[in-house]
Parts: C-alpha cells; sequence; structure tokens
C-alpha cells in the first residue's frame, strides 16, 4: 500500500489526506440530498456540514493541545507550528467541538433535531468510513508487521509495538 500517491517536486499527496478530503465531499453531498428529502434547506445543511467540520477539526486541535500543555507551555510557538498544525488531534476533542457546533447552528436556524440527524447520519458514516480507510495505507507500509487478527492470513498487517 502506498503511504503516499505521488511525489512533484517537493509536494506528495498523502493517501490518507485525500481519502479523508473524498470521505468530507460525499459525506456532505449524500447529507445534504437526504435532507432536501427531509424538507430541510439544502443550504442550512451545508452550512451546517461544513461548519461541523471545521469545528471538529479546531475541537481537536485544542484537545490535543491541552492534552500535551506542559510541553506547548513551554513552547508557545509550537501551538502555530507547521508540524503542530500537521499533526493529528484527539478525536473526542473534535467530536466535542462538532457536538457543540451543531447544537448552536440547529438552533439558530430553527432546524429539526431529528430529522437533522437523520438526514446527516448515513452521510456521517460514507464520510467516516472513506475517512478511516486512509490510516489503513501508511500502517500496512511499515516494516516489522504482524497479522490483525492472530496468525490468520488477513493482508491487514500492523506495526509490532516495541
Amino acid at each position: 500500500m502506498f503511504p503516499r500517491l505521488f511525489h512533484i517536486g517537493s509536494f506528495s499527496l498523502p493517501t490518507y489526506g485525500l481519502l479523508v478530503s473524498l470521505g468530507v465531499l460525499l459525506g456532505l453531498w449524500v447529507s445534504v440530498r437526504n435532507s432536501e428529502k427531509q424538507g430541510i434547506d439544502p443550504e442550512h445543511a451545508w452550512n451546517l456540514g461544513i461548519l461541523v467540520v471545521l469545528c471538529g477539526i479546531i475541537g481537536a486541535k485544542i484537545l490535543y493541545i491541552v492534552n500535551d500543555w506542559a510541553y506547548y507551555a513551554s513552547h508557545p510557538g509550537e501551538i502555530f507550528s507547521f508540524a503542530s498544525l500537521q499533526a493529528g488531534g484527539v478525536f473526542s476533542g473534535g467530536l466535542i467541538g462538532a457536538f457543540a457546533a451543531a447544537a448552536w447552528y440547529m438552533g439558530k436556524h430553527h432546524m429539526p433535531a431529528l430529522r437533522t440527524c437523520d438526514a446527516f447520519a448515513p452521510g456521517l458514516a460514507l464520510g467516516h468510513s472513506i475517512a478511516a480507510s486512509g490510516v489503513l495505507p501508511p500502517a500496512a507500509a511499515t516494516a516489522n508487521r504482524r497479522p490483525i487478527f492472530g496468525e490468520s492470513p488477513s493482508p491487514i498487517r500492523w506495526p509490532r509495538p516495541g
């Protein structure tokens, strides 16, 4: 598997980044189509989806920094460094940020909560599954691999700890 799809000069396209982008776009598209079928304004659905994605990223980064506050307190310039911005985030921080943004936006625009959740659930599942599959290429490309399920002939291999 390929952790990077291609290189052009110093630019390289990571498989994970492409699959996350594809997951977000397809997930939003499905969610907006479902929202229209539920009688929800598609413009509000697009806005909600984009807001939730952005606030999820911000929430994940904030909790990432909070979890390693001892380091970032003594190196505050690193908070906005390219390395920190490229680093991952904490899933629960993203979830909290996304839920808070969704609750605020849906309340402000009087969107029906249950119908909106129904409309977004399939798109969320699709987008998350596509994005999560982006974790496999970098993990499978590492050396010193072991089978995922005991000694089964699984094609997926993970690095051995230690």
